[in-house]
């Protein structure tokens, strides 16, 4: 328990003549800068895009890999909510498309840009390996009622299976990621990574998410009974949206937060 709180407590930020050093749940520097590609001042992301005029919703070209920069990857940008300048990351919308998926197709991604579909944890994390970023999350309930949730910090760690990093909550639809889900590893039907002794999350719930023992939210459960956010309701529609965030605020704002946590597991 003090360990886990060890690991909530590390992902404070730090402030030293004029610097700024963060780190996720695995102790890792989290990058604040908001660096491009600099082969040929590529977009890495749609907030790139979006700064360079690229200001309408639609499936644009990035080039997000440091170590390969000439490679194009598309991705759907979404230019209006909040500011725009995100790239969607997962989205549901009629149950379309299959989420009951293995591990390396939650690896690589699948489904259509323009319909349902996961961009992937590979490049997910290469994506969240650039720069701070935040995380949003805008959801719709079987009864028509909207809401979202923010956060300030969001990563997703490829050397340990996926680790879930994320911190600061706000919005509408109340947390059902930080309290029971961060710090958690990324599990499919056919790789258990959760903290369920008794069985696969994935198998029971029909889905792949950060599970713990099991879930408080699975966006990516069976679409007609296993999709929702606990804090407020079986789901229709949900996009996963991230985007670099270059003011830092992962302890300011959060440490209440964080401070009751290591508390509770004190206890």
């Amino acid at each position: 328990m003090l360990a886990t709180a060890g690991l909530i407590l590390s992902a404070c930020v730090i402030f030293s003549h004029g610097t700024t050093t963060q780190t996720n749940i695995t102790g890792q520097p989290w990058n604040i800068e908001e660096p491009r590609n600099t082969v040929r001042d590529l977009p890495l992301n749609c907030l790139d895009l979006q700064q360079d005029g690229m200001t309408a919703n639609g499936i644009y070209t990035i080039y997000p890999y440091t170590d390969h920069p000439n490679t194009p990857v598309l991705v759907l940008c979404d230019q209006e909510t909040d500011g725009g300048g995100w790239t969607v990351i997962q989205n549901r919308y009629d149950g379309s498309e299959n989420f009951y998926r293995s591990w390396v197709e939650y690896s690589e991604g699948f489904g259509n840009l323009e319909e349902e579909h996961y961009l992937g944890n590979d490049l997910i994390s290469v994506l969240t390996d650039q720069a701070v970023n935040e995380m949003r999350v805008d959801m719709e309930g079987l009864d028509g009622v909207t809401a979202y949730a923010h956060y300030q910090a969001f990563d997703v760690n490829a050397e340990h299976y996926y680790q879930l990093s994320i911190f600061n909550y706000n919005g509408t639809a109340g947390d059902a990621l930080i309290y029971d889900h961060n710090g958690q590893y990324f599990s499919t039907f056919d790789e258990d990574h959760d903290s369920y002794n008794s069985g696969n999350c994935a198998e029971e719930y029909n889905g792949a998410w950060w599970y713990n023992e099991c879930a408080d939210s699975d966006l990516n459960g069976l679409y007609e009974g296993g999709f929702y956010w606990d804090t407020f309701a079986f789901l229709k529609k949900s996009k996963m949206m991230i985007r670099p965030y270059s003011r830092v605020a992962a302890c300011t704002g959060g440490l209440h937060y964080i401070q009751d946590r290591a508390a509770h597991l004190q206890r």
